[in-house]
């Protein structure tokens, strides 16, 4: 692992680098800079998909019909039974924190 005194980002050898308080770490996984996503990013379709069955279990939201992500936006669309609809923005999110902003923006 490799520290730099300065916070600014730092590209070296097909790694990336973040900052971390006052040093900056480099991470051991290689980015494809070619494409728009690396590889370990969660696939935030299968999260929405795999989520609506967990969410219509509960009380508060048995009501709920469809969970839709529009890629482009990154923008879920909360359709209830009674024609009703919410959204959640969920952009730059985590696979965790998409869940946590899906829940709180449409409840």
């Amino acid at each position: 692992m490799q520290h730099f005194s300065n916070t600014s980002e730092k590209i070296i050898k097909n790694r990336l680098a973040f900052p971390v308080g006052w040093n900056i770490i480099i991470t051991s996984f290689p980015i494809d800079w070619k494409t728009e996503r690396s590889p370990h990013m969660e696939n935030k379709k299968e999260i929405v998909a795999l989520l609506l069955p967990v969410l219509q279990a509960t009380r508060n939201l048995s009501d709920l019909i469809d969970l839709t992500l529009d890629e482009t936006t990154e923008i879920v669309t909360a359709t209830f039974s009674n024609g009703a609809t919410k959204r959640a923005n969920v952009a730059a999110d985590s696979g965790t924190s998409m869940i946590r902003d899906i829940v709180g923006q449409i409840v």
